[in-house]
C-alpha cells in the first residue's frame, strides 16, 4: 500500500513540475522551435520579427545588382487593383510581393481609389516598404475614353490627392482602366506630365478562369524581354501561385525586376512620352 501511495503522490508531483514549465505561446510557434529554441517571449518575437524585416528591406534596397543594373536584364512586373485586401498577411498580393522580394526585386502596384476606400492603405503601406512603387489606375476604375476632360483629370488627380495624403508618395504613372484610351486621355496626361503604363505581353489575361498558373508563368517567361512592362493583377491565386516560379525562371535567364520608375532610371531614360501607351523601355 505504501509503494502505491509513494508512486501515486510522484506522480503529482510530476505533473505540477511539467505544467509549471509549460512553453510561452507565440504566433510562430511550431516554426521557432525547429529552431531549437526552448523558451520564447512573445515581446521576443515581435523584436526578432522586427529586425528580419529590416533585413529584408535592406538587402533588397542593397543588392548588389543594382550596383551594375546595365549588365542585367530588366522587367517592370505590375500588378493592378490595388488594394484588394484589408490586411498585410496571408493574401495573394502579398504573396507577390514576397516571391518577387526572394529574388532582390520590386514591382509596382496600380492602385485604385475605391479599393482604397474600402480597404484601407495597410497592404500599400507593406508594400512601400518593401521597395514596391503605387501608380494611378484612376479613383472609379471607369472608361476613361468615355469621359469629359474634367472627368478624367478628376479621375487622376483625385486618386493622386488621396494617396498622397494618406502614404505621403505621389504616383508618377497611370494606367487606364481597360487600357481604353483616347486623344482626350493624353491631353490630360500630357498636361499632367503622367505617361500612360501598358504592357508588352499581350493575352496573359489573368483574371480569367481559363487562364491557369502554368499559363501565365510560361506567358510571362516566354514573353519576357529586356525592358518590357508586364500587366498583371494582385488578387488573383493564380498569378500568386505562378509568381515563385515566374521570378526564379527569369532570374536565373539574368532578369532583375524593378519597378516601373526604376526601368527607366536603370535604362537612362528621362523624357518618357505622356501621349502613347507605353509597354516597355523602348516606348513601344
Amino acid at each position: 500500500m505504501k509503494k502505491v501511495l509513494v508512486l501515486f503522490l510522484t506522480a503529482i508531483i510530476f505533473s505540477f513540475f511539467c505544467s509549471c514549465k509549460k512553453e510561452p505561446e507565440f504566433p510562430d510557434r511550431e516554426a521557432h522551435m525547429n529552431n531549437n529554441v526552448s523558451t520564447y517571449t512573445y515581446s521576443e518575437y515581435e523584436e526578432n520579427a522586427k529586425k528580419e524585416k529590416q533585413e529584408k528591406i535592406d538587402r533588397i534596397k542593397n543588392a548588389e545588382w543594382k550596383k551594375n543594373p546595365e549588365k542585367y536584364k530588366l522587367i517592370a512586373l505590375t500588378f493592378d487593383d490595388a488594394p484588394s485586401y484589408s490586411t498585410a498577411t496571408n493574401n495573394n498580393t502579398v504573396k507577390i510581393i514576397d516571391a518577387i522580394n526572394k529574388y532582390e526585386g520590386a514591382g509596382t502596384l496600380f492602385c485604385i481609389g475605391k479599393n482604397i476606400d474600402s480597404n484601407g492603405t495597410a497592404l500599400l503601406e507593406y508594400a512601400l516598404e518593401l521597395n514596391f512603387e503605387l501608380a494611378n489606375h484612376t479613383y472609379n476604375h471607369n472608361y476613361l475614353d468615355k469621359l469629359s476632360k474634367s472627368e478624367v483629370k478628376d479621375e487622376i488627380l483625385s486618386l493622386n490627392k488621396l494617396i498622397n495624403e494618406k502614404l505621403g508618395v505621389t504616383p508618377r504613372f497611370v494606367r487606364p482602366g481597360y487600357g481604353n484610351v483616347n486623344d482626350t486621355v493624353f491631353e490630360v496626361t500630357t498636361e499632367l506630365k503622367m505617361p500612360v503604363i501598358w504592357t508588352e505581353i499581350k493575352g496573359i489575361s489573368d483574371y480569367s478562369p481559363e487562364s491557369t498558373a502554368m499559363f501565365i508563368e510560361n506567358k510571362v517567361v516566354n514573353g519576357a524581354k529586356d525592358g518590357a512592362i508586364v500587366l498583371l493583377h494582385g488578387n488573383i491565386d493564380n498569378t500568386a501561385s505562378a509568381m515563385e516560379n515566374i521570378c526564379k525562371r527569369l532570374y536565373e535567364k539574368g532578369y532583375r525586376f524593378v519597378t516601373v520608375s526604376e526601368l527607366f532610371e536603370y535604362k537612362g531614360i528621362k523624357n518618357i512620352p505622356t501621349d502613347k501607351m507605353i509597354e516597355n523601355a523602348g516606348f513601344n
